[in-house]
């Protein structure tokens, strides 16, 4: 096989292994061919028949542990091991979850991640849970006469429940199979589709005489063995039939030898039935990008250059090389380059030109932001689809497919339901065509919580897996037959209650345990956040728990995602509800950020004075809210003589306990509330049932589905959705709002090289320090920005979790895709909302009212600013030495945040009180941190020392002074890793100096991320400095590092010139005020690091 095969399919490596097919006859290992014995079953040889036979068994390794439940200290065994393991009585009536587990490698090891391709040791077995004693004993004689022919067949047994088969098969991987990671996997799963296949068609040809059909056999076999990760229980069965005509040898000997399968005229590779099980390894596959087509209206020369030079990024520079020699040619655009780049070599310019004229890149809107305003050249821009063309528009909207069903299951059926109907009234048609796992897609209102429930009633017993904590304490709290948890609540299986819980509680249990409980069915509520959490690293566990389960899950959404793709046997079961709500989707066009904000209030204001409620999901956080408050008071006063008391409320995660989120979550109703901004903590689970007339705004783009979520909390409603966009960015530059690329799954080389080369960073740091772990800040964040990198502590590697990665992926690309203009209001219309647009431009009002806005909405900020940093300072005070166990804990998740309008503990039942949720997560983790080297009264004095210059906490001077004290905590401890350490006595000597120039800290840090990089490589090919992301990302880290270690700050009257002082942590620490004589050093004063800090951050909540 060549590996370097250009998006080989599984079809053409079958093909491939096909051509080399070998003959039995002509193995390398003849003695096994020319052996001859009493039986073909080698449980009926006579004693010294089988001392021969097992030769060929005990030359074969595998590992076996001794429960599921076992990491560590696995067997290594033989084939000779697993067949007495087999029909041993001993372990006759052992529970599943106590037999022993083998799998496919050879050490000893369990496989997990991506390292298990390189340990499989050619060992795999065929898992057919066929749930019918009779059935699987017949099927297995058949099995056993058509397979015994096959060197590769080891033998076959009855499963652990004794109602299904395992076919073991066993073949020798070869070391050309071994020579890379792209290789190992196409041999796995080669051989896999090879084994499945001949099983598969053997069954088929025996389904009538026995009894079952075509629909039943691909339900009874198992694709979680396509996972080298998945281990397999052994059973007993006495009768165990083991073939001795097996012996091991390479993947292409008697690959194609189809004869007596039962199917002569069937070509196994291509057939229908098996393609159609195998696809789902190819659904990444996807056309190429599509590139926005941005037309130039005029690119006029520079005249004079008056600008300063930039030093820009190495990407920031492709993307500017990419416009300029697209707009003038690549020898002007060079010199336009050369002129406006600093601190970068004329040949590396030279040479991003040259790339650029030779693959032809297309204009950048960014990088012609930057030549305007930064560097005086006057390009103007006309994007195709120019975005005040609403017909164009909505054209473009019809020629759409719809993006909120990506694929279509084979096995969906539609269930049409009247306006007065719920689903409790089709329950048990629904439960009757549900399969192992289905999705029941029904849209808010139609009694999804209230079936399940109802199931309880009538004795069913169900686990019910909900997204947040507040549905399930709105919902199946104090309800009879029910036991929840969520928070410090644990699970208890054994009390044969029905049990709701939060996902990350699920994500926490055992399927097996699950199935020995005797649950009857597993609902999964909102399954769509399954592909709209990245932040949530429990949802690609909870997917693969899904795919391996063991009890009939079934998935409830109104808005389904990625069910249909990451599901292939899924049951899709659609029900449709009578209409009778009107449904209207408006997007108004504006054209800048300040415009498109002061329309969106203005409309506010006008539904307000005509007695309308407001409805306005955003994650932009509490001081956003006091802007939109103190505007909107403003507009109603000044231009609307509106005079009366508005209420505007923000329900999100961090505000509950807040009265109105219990009026909400209990109720059902919002009250005096007038304006209600939500994070997506109100996107599911929640009714509002109030009779006042709503109107809904959105003031960026979203998924269909979300705005879909968001709006079906108002409960037999009209829906008017208002949805506010910016046509421009702040300087005027076209955003091309109504242009959209095409959905793209496929792999780019930039985002392979990425998912090497972060593993490669982390595995070089575990390569260095094998036995302890070592503080390395670069890595840490790699980590905790990638949640797909995992450990594996058996090993001591990080891998990449396939299922996590493409989770993630996919929620990226499809997001990506859906929040597109012309694309999102497709996916409105899916859900049965009439379209319509406006474009109204610029906002006009005079000068007195827009600076009276502008006082106001300055005014509401700075005072919720200076109330958190009253908070702050409380908090601060609250923790004191003997509490710091008490928030060491809290910060460790052990303790129940609940938001009062006090600070207080309640030790017993494991809550804190806070004023403010997000004042505490702020400062809490900050605090905790530093408190390893200081104590409380010390770490009090470095949030003071870190004030703005009007009071209030600088948080990102205070992280700063958190990353070197836990640097210098580390190197004390002889726990920093080497490369950080090297890089924190580099940057002292670079230092002493004392002054130069901001390019030579820009050279001095690149150069030595370039040297981490290089010595953290492997292979020359697949370096770390190839890719561009972790290139930025690791020179970025550093220099944050640079700026933790040294005071930089500008010398007035030179170009350039900056002054160089090493940051001292001037505060004893505990071990300096425990030792007897303290030396007064660190006594070097940071105001100079502080002065000079300017922090522009826009806070994004996640509710």
């Amino acid at each position: 096989m060549d590996s370097k095969s250009k998006n080989i399919s599984l079809e053409k490596a079958l093909e491939a292994y096909r051509a080399k097919h070998v003959p039995v006859e002509l193995t390398w290992k003849q003695h096994f061919v020319n052996e001859v014995f009493s039986s073909d079953n080698a449980l009926q040889l006579q004693p010294e028949e089988k001392k021969q036979y097992v030769k060929r068994l005990v030359e074969c390794n595998v590992s076996i542990f001794d429960s599921i439940k076992a990491t560590k200290d696995g067997h290594v065994c033989t084939l000779l091991d697993l067949l007495k393991t087999l029909i041993d009585e001993k372990n006759k009536n052992v529970t599943k979850i106590n037999r022993k587990v083998i799998y496919s490698t050879s050490n000893g090891e369990r496989p997990i991640g991506k390292t298990a391709f390189d340990l499989w040791n050619g060992f795999q077995v065929i898992d057919m849970d066929i749930k019918d004693e009779t059935i699987a004993k017949k099927l297995k004689v058949v099995l056993f006469e058509r397979l015994k022919k096959y060197n590769w067949f080891v033998g076959i047994a009855l499963s652990s429940s004794g109602k299904g088969l395992h076919v073991y098969t066993k073949i020798q991987v070869s070391e050309n199979e071994r020579k890379d990671d792209r290789t190992k996997k196409i041999a796995y799963l080669t051989n896999f589709r090879h084994k499945y296949s001949f099983v598969y068609l053997i069954c088929i040809n025996a389904a009538e005489e026995i009894g079952f059909t075509k629909e039943q056999l691909l339900k009874w076999m198992d694709l979680a063995m396509f996972k080298p990760q998945q281990g397999a229980f052994i059973g007993y069965d006495p009768n165990a039939m083991f073939s001795t005509h097996f012996f091991e040898d390479f993947l292409y000997m008697n690959f194609d030898n189809v004869e007596d399968m039962g199917h002569p005229e069937v070509d196994w590779v291509t057939y229908p039935d098996l393609k159609e099980v195998f696809k789902r390894w190819e659904w990444f596959e996807a056309s190429d990008d599509n590139e926005v087509d941005v037309e130039v209206k005029d690119a006029p020369d520079l005249e004079v250059n008056t600008h300063s030079p930039v030093h820009y990024k190495h990407f920031e520079r492709w993307r500017l090389a990419n416009t300029l020699v697209k707009l003038y040619g690549q020898e002007k655009g060079y010199i336009y380059l050369r002129m406006i780049c600093s601190g970068v070599k004329a040949k590396e310019l030279q040479s991003d030109c040259i790339t650029a004229s030779r693959h032809n890149k297309p204009i950048d809107v960014w990088a012609v932001n930057r030549l305007n305003t930064q560097h005086g050249f006057k390009i103007k821009l006309n994007i195709s689809q120019d975005e005040t063309n609403v017909q164009d528009l909505c054209e473009t909207i019809d020629n759409i497919e719809n993006p909120t069903l990506l694929r279509e299951s084979p096995n969906t059926y539609e269930y049409h339901i009247k306006a007065n109907e719920y689903l409790g009234n089709i329950k048990w048609q629904l439960l009757k065509d549900c399969g192992m796992i289905t999705l029941i897609e029904a849209g808010a209102g139609v009694g999804k919580t209230e079936m399940v429930k109802s199931l309880v009633r009538d004795g069913k017993r169900v686990m019910m897996v909900m997204p947040f904590t507040s549905t399930i304490k709105s919902k199946v709290e104090n309800v009879d037959k029910w036991q929840f948890a969520y928070g410090n609540k644990k699970v208890r299986l054994d009390t044969g209650d029905s049990i709701a819980l939060t996902v990350d509680k699920f994500s926490r249990m055992n399927l097996i345990e699950l199935k020995e409980s005797g649950f009857d069915y597993i609902f999964l509520d909102e399954s769509h956040l399954l592909f709209q959490s990245e932040y949530r690293s429990v949802m690609p566990k909870v997917i693969e728990m899904i795919r391996n389960t063991q009890v009939p899950i079934i998935m409830m959404s109104g808005t389904p995602v990625g069910e249909t793709v990451f599901f292939d046997d899924i049951v899709h079961l659609k029900v449709i509800k009578e209409e009778t709500r009107k449904k209207e989707f408006h997007v108004v066009l504006t054209d800048r950020p300040d415009d498109n904000f002061n329309h969106m209030v203005d409309r506010m204001a006008r539904d307000i004075v005509k007695g309308k409620r407001i409805l306005f999901p955003t994650n932009k956080g509490t001081l956003y809210k006091a802007k939109l408050e103190a505007q909107l008071v403003s507009v109603l006063e000044t231009k609307y003589g509106y005079t009366k008391k508005i209420i505007v409320n923000y329900y999100k995660k961090s505000n509950v306990g807040e009265k109105f989120m219990d009026d909400v979550n209990v109720e059902k109703t919002i009250k005096k509330t007038t304006v209600l901004l939500c994070s997506t903590y109100l996107s599911v689970g929640v009714d509002i049932l109030d009779r006042y007339d709503f109107n809904i705004y959105f003031n960026e783009l979203w998924m269909p589905q979300e705005i879909e979520q968001f709006a079906n909390r108002l409960r037999s409603h009209d829906l008017f959705i208002y949805l506010f966009l910016n046509k421009c960015d702040a300087d005027g530059n076209s955003l091309g709002i109504t242009s959209f690329k095409p959905l793209n799954m496929k792999y780019s080389d930039e985002e392979k090289k990425f998912y090497k080369s972060v593993i490669d960073l982390c595995n070089g740091m575990l390569a260095r320090n094998p036995v302890e772990f070592k503080y390395n800040s670069l890595i840490s964040s790699f980590i905790l920005q990638n949640k797909f990198i995992e450990y594996n502590g058996l090993e001591n590697k990080y891998y990449v979790n396939d299922i996590a990665y493409k989770t993630i992926y996919f929620e990226r690309k499809y997001r990506e895709y859906v929040q597109q203009l012309p694309v999102l209001t497709r996916g409105m219309k899916s859900y049965g909302y009439l379209y319509s647009s406006e474009d109204i431009g610029i906002y006009r009002a005079t000068r007195e009212e827009m600076l009276g806005i502008k006082s106001a909405t300055e005014e509401a900020q700075a005072s919720t600013k200076a109330l958190q940093t009253l908070h702050a300072e409380e908090l601060m005070d609250l923790i004191t030495e003997d509490r710091l166990t008490l928030y060491r804990d809290v910060v460790g998740g052990r303790y129940e945040l609940i938001k009062s309008d006090k600070w207080e503990d309640d030790i017993i039942n494991k809550k804190i009180y806070v004023k403010d949720m997000e004042v505490f997560d702020k400062v809490v983790p900050m605090f905790v941190s530093m408190s390893k080297l200081y104590e409380p009264s010390d770490i009090r004095e470095i949030f003071n020392f870190c004030r703005n210059t009007n009071g209030t906490f600088n948080y990102a001077a205070i992280e700063r002074m958190r990353t070197l004290i836990n640097m210098v905590y580390n190197n004390k401890a002889k726990r920093l890793d080497m490369p950080i350490q090297r890089f924190m006595e580099k940057t002292y000597e670079f230092a002493e100096q004392e002054q130069c120039k901001r390019l030579e800290i820009d050279k001095f840090v690149n150069k030595f991320a370039f040297e981490y990089m290089k010595a953290e490589t492997q292979d020359v090919k697949t370096a770390i400095y190839l890719s561009e992301i972790v290139a930025e990302q690791v020179k970025k880290s550093f220099m944050t590092l640079f700026n933790c270690l040294i005071n930089v700050t500008p010398i007035k009257k030179s170009k350039g010139q900056v002054k160089l002082k090493k940051i001292e942590l001037m505060w004893k620490t505990r071990e300096e005020k425990e030792s007897e004589i303290y030396k007064n050093q660190n006594v070097y004063v940071l105001a100079e690091f502080l002065e000079h800090v300017q922090i522009n951050k826009t806070v994004i909540d996640n509710g």
